[in-house]
């Protein structure tokens, strides 16, 4: 694929406080970036120094194979702007040719004070079909809401998060999890056989209006069980393992995570006394 171009121009100066400063525009553009264009002033000992320098320790003997002409006459400005604008485009056609180093180019836009790129928006499937999880489970605690989520979706979802792999394969299998349901409703539909209804609660309801509580716990302890997972697997991938293991003592079991049902008179029982919830 095509690489970043980048594209440095020198075409005029300005004086100020006795000083000429020489502007040069720059233009950076990379696939899936913004194109960055930015005019950075400066002098000609900080080009010398910042961009000359660097440059002819690098080629050293094959310095003068990309640039012919000179770099500055001290005795003429003119002369040393018209220079520069053949020198500046040499390094251009250096550095978009792949004749130098990466480090040399980071070098370059350093000197030139390259603004940072802002990241493309795009978030993680991972951690969106994590987060529709948790929302599937606070929204089937909401009262009166118009329509829960369907939990065997967001359940799916889950399933596929919490199995080990790299994030692409984690967020394409959740992605495929959660249309899952979809597809065999609709081939049931097609083929004219009704899908099985939900069977209705009869018991651990809760006095909100919620679903059956003791599913309802389970489930939501299931996707903060997946957030940890996320989190210690992504500090795996980091190869943060030292700060994996001094995170891992402080992160909540999954007994830890269930919220505790409460009964009628506030008392807090454990998952063993759940049945007896009215």
């Amino acid at each position: 694929g095509v690489g970043p171009q980048v594209q440095f121009q020198m075409n005029e100066f300005q004086v100020e406080e006795g000083h000429k400063l020489y502007l040069v525009e720059c233009s950076l553009e990379a696939p899936g970036r913004e194109h960055l264009m930015w005019v950075v002033p400066k002098r000609l000992i900080q080009l010398k120094d910042l961009l000359r320098t660097p440059v002819e320790q690098e080629l050293g003997n094959a310095y003068r194979e990309h640039f012919k002409g000179l770099f500055a006459d001290s005795k003429s400005l003119q002369r040393t702007v018209q220079y520069l604008k053949l020198w500046f485009t040499d390094l251009t056609t250096l550095v978009n040719s792949g004749s130098c180093t990466p480090a040399l180019v980071s070098t370059l836009l350093k000197a030139l004070e390259a603004p940072e790129p802002e990241a493309p928006e795009e978030i993680d499937a991972v951690a969106v079909a994590a987060a529709k999880a948790v929302e599937a489970a606070e929204a089937s605690e909401t009262p009166g809401s118009a329509e829960a989520p369907e939990e065997p979706e967001a359940q799916a979802a889950l399933a596929a998060l919490a199995a080990p792999q790299g994030p692409g394969e984690a967020g394409s299998a959740a992605g495929e999890a959660l249309q899952e349901p979809r597809k065999a409703r609709k081939r049931g539909d097609q083929t004219g056989k009704p899908s099985k209804p939900r069977e209705p609660h009869t018991k651990n309801k809760r006095s909100k209006g919620g679903g059956d509580a003791e599913e309802e716990e389970a489930f939501i302890g299931r996707c903060m069980q997946a957030w940890v997972r996320l989190l210690e697997d992504s500090l795996s991938r980091e190869g943060d393992g030292e700060l994996l293991q001094r995170v891992r003592p402080h992160l909540p079991t999954l007994s830890e995570m269930r919220p505790s049902v409460r009964k009628p008179d506030g008392e807090a029982v454990g998952e063993a006394d759940a049945e007896e919830v009215d």
